[in-house]
């Protein structure tokens, strides 16, 4: 038996949870790194995260396999 669905699966975790997680950590590094007032700081950090959200879950579904993308987006 095959497990065809386990790729996707993959790669959807990859995406999501993964996308995540880089997003948060980048949102929080901008947010302390930013020389500006606080709040605009946390917010274009969480703007940014968003992007960044958005731009792992494509690249998980673009990449040519799912180790590829796996590592896109754990190695940053």
């Amino acid at each position: 038996m095959r497990l065809t669905w386990l790729p996707m699966t993959a790669r959807i975790l990859t995406g999501f949870v993964g996308g995540y997680i880089l997003s948060a950590i980048v949102a929080l590094f901008l947010a302390k790194a930013l020389p500006a007032v606080r709040l605009e700081a946390v917010l274009t950090g969480a703007m940014i995260g968003f992007v960044i959200n958005v731009v792992a879950i494509i690249w998980a579904f673009a990449a040519r396999n799912t180790w590829r993308a796996c590592l896109g987006i754990l190695i940053p």
